[in-house]
């Protein structure tokens, strides 16, 4: 597996350097492949970076009808709620690309119990993979703790599970859905990015103390992991 780390000025800089890059990742499979397939991030960095890829040139560079949209975690609340990781991304890029409808695959979180909502976005997974789900390219923050997705310090999904019920995170809202380190691991290419000085210290952990086995260096795909920081969360990195 390939590992890069690379740091930008500030936050708008490492956006628009992951979209430019990721238009450049989503093209060159589509050569080889009939579809791509991406798993989205919540939060307040991801949404830039999806405000982007809604404008031009990026907007018409992507084949948004070969593309698979897929969520790395949710909250257990319904999908037009302030809190859905679902409502930010159709709000800042679902709905303002050519994607089909038939493209974007929602986490689950009305009308099923947790467990049961677990069980069936793991079994949507694996009919669209028709097997062990093997997603193309994954987004991924980063928590102050070092949890990732909804993968807290502390919680601990069954090793057999794709889609794991989150019943009390360590913070609101409690309940949520989250793929497992199972399913990220399968996944060809990672991405996290993490700005601001608030992430400062967490990164410094993530990179320099590895015997904290933290959630977020238990993500390692199969190709590539990368990092897009800027200088502020990479204050406490050397060089």
């Amino acid at each position: 597996m390939n590992r890069e780390r690379r740091i930008f000025p500030d936050p708008e800089t490492a956006c628009e350097a992951l979209a430019q890059d990721f238009v450049t990742t989503v093209a060159r499979a589509l050569e080889k492949a009939a579809r791509f397939t991406v798993a989205l991030a919540g939060g307040v960095t991801p949404a830039r970076f999806y405000r982007l890829l809604a404008q031009a040139p990026y907007r018409e560079r992507l084949a948004w009808e070969r593309l698979h949209v897929f969520f790395g975690d949710e909250r257990f609340v319904p999908p037009d709620h302030p809190d859905s990781n679902y409502r930010m991304a159709r709000e800042t890029l679902l709905d303002h690309v050519p994607i089909p409808a038939a493209n974007v695959h929602p986490m689950p979180t009305q009308g099923l119990t947790l467990p049961a909502a677990a069980q069936r976005y793991e079994t949507h997974l694996l009919e669209c993979f028709a097997g062990p789900p093997q997603l193309d390219w994954v987004l991924l923050g980063l928590g102050e703790d070092g949890h990732t997705a909804s993968l807290f310090p502390g919680f601990e999904p069954p090793p057999e599970v794709w889609v794991a019920a989150v019943a009390s995170a360590p913070k609101p809202p409690p309940q949520r859905l989250t793929l497992t380190y199972r399913t990220f691991n399968q996944a060809r290419q990672a991405v996290f990015l993490a700005t601001g000085p608030g992430k400062a210290e967490i990164v410094a952990r993530v990179f320099t103390r590895p015997e904290l086995n933290l959630p977020a260096q238990r993500i390692v795909p199969r190709e590539q992991l990368s990092w897009y920081l800027d200088e502020a969360a990479s204050a406490h990195l050397s060089t």
